[in-house]
Order: structure tokens, then C-alpha cells, then sequence
């Protein structure tokens, strides 16, 4: 059951790619923690360029050091999500609790698949946790 959606990014971003993310801000650590299923949407806008976003699920026990939440694949990933420049794009992808629990931190790796793109990148995450009861 749904327990929780929030906006957890929402910024123009200059270039980030697998060697220079950018990530979901720090006070969201602990609510895409809380819950092991996740349903990721995104909107990329005024692109400069046109490539795929890509998104991981990272998760940490202390805040400082990271991990991919599931190694072999991204929540969101290149090729399906292509996004042409200054033309909106929507995507969306999944973390599910499948893969062992989420420890205590959580945040989303974000960035694009060639370097020079530039955009406008919003994502809003749905939380759920099919453990709880309402």
C-alpha cells in the first residue's frame, strides 16, 4: 500500500554524468529508506542536448559511505527513457524490496548518459511497503 509520495528533486543540472552525479538532497535520506519498494518518475525539460537520464537507488547504514541498492541494473535507465532536446520527456522505473532490505539511509544517484546535456530534471518518488497495514 502507498504510504508515502514525495518530490525529491527538482533542479536544472549541468552535465552530470556516471563520473560527476548529482543525488536526491540529504533530507530525504531517511524517508527513501523507511520503505523497500519505490516507484521513480521523472521529467526531464529544456534539455541542451538530447541522451537518456539515468537513475540508481543507493543506500547507506551511516549516511557516509554508499552502495548500489541493486548493482546490475538502474531504477532508471538509458534507452527506453531517450530525450530529445527542449522537448519534455517522462519516465519512470522501480526499486523493489526483492533485492534484501534498504538500510538506514537511502538516496538517488542521478545523471545523464553523455556528457554536455544539460536540463531541467524533476523526479517524485512513490514509497510503498507491502509489510505494513494501514
Amino acid at each position: 500500500m502507498m504510504r508515502s509520495d514525495l518530490l525529491v528533486f527538482d533542479e536544472y543540472v549541468f552535465g552530470p554524468v556516471l563520473a560527476t552525479p548529482v543525488y536526491t538532497s540529504a533530507i530525504h535520506n531517511l524517508a527513501l529508506a523507511a520503505y523497500d519498494s519505490l516507484a521513480i518518475f521523472a521529467v526531464v525539460d529544456q534539455a541542451t542536448g538530447s541522451g537518456s537520464l539515468m537513475v540508481n537507488v543507493e543506500h547507506s547504514s551511516d549516511g557516509r559511505f554508499w552502495l548500489l541498492k541493486n548493482p546490475s541494473n538502474l531504477e532508471i535507465n538509458g534507452g527506453w527513457n531517450a530525450f530529445v532536446a527542449n522537448t519534455p520527456a517522462a519516465m519512470w522505473g522501480y526499486a523493489r524490496g526483492g533485492l534484501g532490505p534498504t538500510l538506514g539511509h537511502a538516496r538517488l544517484k542521478i545523471y545523464f548518459s553523455a556528457g554536455g546535456i544539460n536540463g531541467h530534471v524533476r523526479i517524485h518518488v512513490t514509497m510503498r511497503d507491502p509489510r505494513t497495514l494501514a
